[in-house]
């Protein structure tokens, strides 16, 4: 497809309820490279969504983490940590930090919860005219971040019995801070 032209398969990736409202097997679908997961025998089931605009050649990225139904208290507390650990990394975000920093934030976050060997990729990327670009933010990255930096900050777990969550923001690196660009609430209970 063009770059930024959304493809009839994204368009047409809509997870249906029954008529009758009970719970769906939801096909399972890689969106962002996060899994669409199958309600299986549990009475809910969760489904992540990578959103991103285009706007003046300039990309963005979000991802969400939605529950359809209450979660159980197992994975309402998966949530709660990822979510947690984002935040941490967004408060990490600054100008002269390095992005290995940000990275070790979020995983500092999610192995105090015992969730550490669960994430399993890097906390981020930066975003421009490619959607993936430019700093890296991972262990591994030898990037310092600087004012105009635009990058996501994602963690994610993904437990093969519970399911996986992901929280992913853009932000821009300021002289004083990081701003967010994607200011979507983190609400991803669907009833």
């Amino acid at each position: 497809t063009q770059r930024g032209a959304v493809s009839q398969r994204s368009r047409d990736d809509v997870a249906g309820l029954q008529e009758d409202h009970a719970p769906v097997r939801i096909l399972e679908r890689v969106v962002g490279g996060l899994r669409v997961e199958d309600a299986g025998s549990d009475d809910r089931a969760r489904l992540g969504r990578d959103f991103g605009a285009e706007h003046r050649g300039y990309r963005s990225d979000m991802t969400r983490t939605f529950v359809i139904g209450q979660p159980s208290p197992e994975k309402a507390e998966l949530l709660e940590a990822v979510e947690v650990a984002q935040a941490a990394g967004v408060a990490a975000a600054g100008p002269g930090v390095p992005a290995a920093e940000v990275d070790a934030a979020c995983r500092a976050v999610l192995a105090d919860a015992g969730l550490g060997d669960w994430f399993t990729h890097g906390t981020g990327h930066g975003v421009g005219i490619d959607i993936h670009e430019a700093p890296s933010v991972s262990a591994t990255s030898t990037a310092t971040l600087a004012p105009g930096h635009v990058i996501t900050v994602e963690p994610g777990v993904y437990l093969p019995e519970v399911g996986g969550v992901r929280w992913e923001d853009t932000l821009v690196i300021t002289a004083d801070g990081a701003e967010p660009l994607t200011r979507s609430a983190k609400a991803p209970i669907i009833t």
